[in-house]
C-alpha cells in the first residue's frame, strides 16, 4: 500500500489525524488477506538475494506494466513503513526483527516479519507493540544522516509529549515547542491508501518461493 504525504511542490499535504487513519484502514484490509496469497505475492523477500539475482528478477519485474508502475511507486517513496504482527519480547528479539526479521511457520506457510521488507529502502519497522527500530541500505544513504534523522524523530516525540503536559499546567508554566511544526496545505493531492496488487507468474512466483527459502535457511543457521 502506499499514500501521498506530500503535494507537489513538497508542502506537507496530510495531517497526523490522516495518517493514522490510512494505518488503520490499510491494517483492516491487510487482514482480509489469507496468509497463503500473502506469502505467494511477498515480492520484497527478493530484495534479501545477492545483487545480481536481485537485479535480474527487477528485470523480470519491469516486463509487466503494472509491476514497473508499482517499482516505480517504491524507488520514489520517502521510506518504506513495515507494520509488523510481532511483539517482541526482549531489546534482544526487537533489534533482531529490525536486523532481518523472525522466522515463523504457521500451517506450512511462512507468516515470520522476514518477509515484510523492501531492503533496498529506508525501512521503518513498527511492531504490534509499538516498538520500532530501523533497517536500511548503506550503499544508498549513509549511517550518520539515518542517524540524526532518528534522533531528530525520537526528539521531537519527547518534546511533543513535554508540550501536551505543559498545555495543562497554569498561567507561567515552561512550554515547550517541538522540533517540527509544519503546516500542512490542502493542495487537492489524493491522500487515500492504494493498495499495490502484483502481476504474478510462474517464474516470479518460483522466485519468490526460492527466496523465502533462502533467507529462513539463513535465519536458522
Amino acid at each position: 500500500y502506499y499514500f501521498e504525504c506530500l503535494n507537489s511542490d513538497n508542502t506537507l499535504a496530510i495531517s497526523e489525524s490522516r495518517i493514522v487513519k490510512n494505518l488503520n484502514a490499510i491494517i483492516a484490509d491487510a487482514d482480509k488477506m489469507r496468509a497463503l496469497d500473502a506469502s505467494k505475492c511477498a515480492i520484497g523477500v527478493l530484495t534479501t538475494e545477492e545483487r545480481g539475482v536481485w537485479a535480474e528478477h527487477r528485470e523480470w519485474i519491469n516486463q509487466n506494466e503494472r509491476n514497473r508502475a508499482i517499482l516505480k511507486t517504491i524507488d520514489q517513496a520517502l521510506f518504506v513503513l513495515c507494520l509488523d504482527h510481532h511483539s517482541p519480547a526482549s531489546p534482544n528479539e526487537l533489534a533482531a526483527n529490525a536486523l532481518h526479521g523472525i522466522y515463523h511457520l504457521h500451517n506450512e506457510i511462512q507468516v515470520g516479519t522476514c518477509t515484510n521488507r523492501w531492503y533496498d529502502k529506508l525501512q521503518l519497522i513498527v511492531c504490534e507493540t509499538g516498538s520500532a527500530g530501523i533497517n536500511f541500505e548503506h550503499s544508498g544513504v549513509d549511517g550518520h544522516t539515518v542517524l540524526r534523522y532518528v534522533s531528530d524523530v525520537f526528539a521531537d516525540t519527547i518534546l511533543r509529549f513535554a508540550q501536551s503536559v505543559t498545555k495543562t499546567m497554569p498561567s507561567g508554566g515552561v512550554y515547550v515547542n517541538a522540533l517540527f511544526d509544519v503546516p500542512v496545505v490542502d493542495k487537492g493531492a489524493n491522500l487515500a491508501p492504494m493498495k499495490m496488487e502484483w502481476q504474478m507468474n510462474e517464474e516470479l512466483t518460483e522466485a519468490v518461493r526460492l527466496a523465502e527459502i533462502r533467507i529462513c535457511d539463513k535465519l536458522l543457521k
